[in-house]
């Protein structure tokens, strides 16, 4: 079974640094922006994949060789058995849209889980409007 965490990179990185946090992620899939580092932690996992598109609707968004990319990985990984962890800056929206593009969102025995508040907009530190 797979469990999906989505959270922001700042969570992200407590668990990439916690060897015992870590040990059963099998994906890591790290969202930012070209100027935002990648999480701390981010080599100790393989494989991971990082996409660089600002949080948006428009052009500047995920391309679709992105979607292709993250949902021929998703495949891959459909059968496997861990954690994969997804996040973006917040951990609210690129994640989430991440997570639910997934083919191994929606497969028999996923579970999508966050490593936050249930209502991850209203306590994000990086809240926005909406």
């Amino acid at each position: 079974m797979i469990d999906i965490v989505i959270c922001s990179r700042e969570e992200a990185g407590a668990i990439l640094c916690s060897s015992s946090e870590r040990k059963n992620v099998v994906l890591l899939v790290s969202i930012g922006e070209s100027h935002d580092p990648a999480p701390a932690g981010f080599r100790n996992v393989s494989p991971r994949l990082r996409f660089l598109f600002p949080d948006t609707n428009g052009e500047a968004g995920a391309t679709v060789d992105d979607i292709r990319r993250l949902i021929d990985t998703a495949q891959a990984f459909a059968d496997k058995s861990g954690r994969v962890v997804i996040h973006c800056q917040a951990g609210i929206s690129r994640s989430t849209a991440a997570a639910t593009s997934t083919p191994s969102s929606s497969a028999k025995g996923a579970r999508t889980k966050r490593s936050r508040a249930s209502s991850p907009r209203d306590s994000s530190p990086f809240r926005t409007a909406g």
